[in-house]
């Protein structure tokens, strides 16, 4: 699942403002979230993870940490970065492709709320909510919360104590609550091994990207047909709408 656009999408358009459900009218009929609704949960998406790096800089100046300080673009870094983000590409797969219970129900729920609200948005808008989410996140937890609890607790103390908080702030179900910690240790491992921010925040940020691509674009896709009833005409595609952005 994609950590911290779930989070910052549901927020001011579920970490901002309710997530948007289905409107359901006089009629009984359900009809998606507007084009302008869906155009502003977007950039609500956006503005919250942006608001977690000015909080990363301010919690530093408080603290004497420069969260950014080790964000440099190495190559080698940003290539194992890359490397790094199979594994959770992995999980995803196998968490989507699951049918336990507790990884349905968050596919469903990752599918309710995120496919309707993000699914007519373009390839480079989800790349740049998934890089300020990386960058966001990567800066406030691993480059600010894992140094200081590190400092005061011990190196693997701090990882643990900052994956269990990363993993509440991603609480939108306790399965995913779960998932999130065991990335955050990943991350915060990631993080201790390079000694900088680059190989964490590629692999956030690319991870969050191909997540959001896969499952409001590409499985949105393939689930459409199937959600009409029988006989009835194809649906325009929400890019399609003619209404306001």
């Amino acid at each position: 699942m994609p950590h911290g656009p779930t989070d910052g999408v549901r927020a001011c358009a579920g970490n901002l403002a309710p997530v948007a459900e289905p409107v359901k009218p006089a009629g009984g009929a359900m009809t998606e979230p507007s084009a302008r609704y869906r155009r502003w949960a977007w950039l609500a998406g956006v503005g919250f993870e942006a608001l977690l790096l000015v909080l990363a800089l301010f919690l530093g100046w408080l603290l004497e940490i420069a969260p950014l300080e080790s964000l440099r673009p190495v190559v080698p870094a940003v290539v194992w970065g890359g490397v790094a983000t199979i594994p959770p590409l992995i999980g995803l797969r196998v968490v989507t492709a699951s049918a336990w219970p507790p990884f349905a129900r968050l596919t469903a729920e990752v599918d309710r709320t995120l496919g309707p609200l993000l699914q007519d948005r373009s390839w480079l808008e989800l790349a740049v909510l998934a890089l300020v989410a990386g960058l966001g996140e990567e800066a406030l937890f691993r480059g600010v919360i894992q140094p200081a609890l590190s400092a005061w607790s011990g190196v693997g103390v701090g990882l643990v104590l900052t994956s269990v908080l990363f993993g509440l702030a991603h609480a939108v179900t306790p399965t995913y609550a779960v998932l999130a910690t065991a990335m955050g240790l990943y991350l915060g491992a990631l993080t201790i091994v390079f000694g900088s921010l680059t190989a964490p925040v590629t692999v956030h940020a690319v991870y969050d990207f191909v997540a959001l691509g896969y499952l409001v674009r590409i499985r949105a896709a393939g689930r459409a047909p199937s959600s009409l009833p029988p006989g009835a005409p194809p649906s325009r595609p929400a890019s399609a709408d003619p209404g306001p952005p």
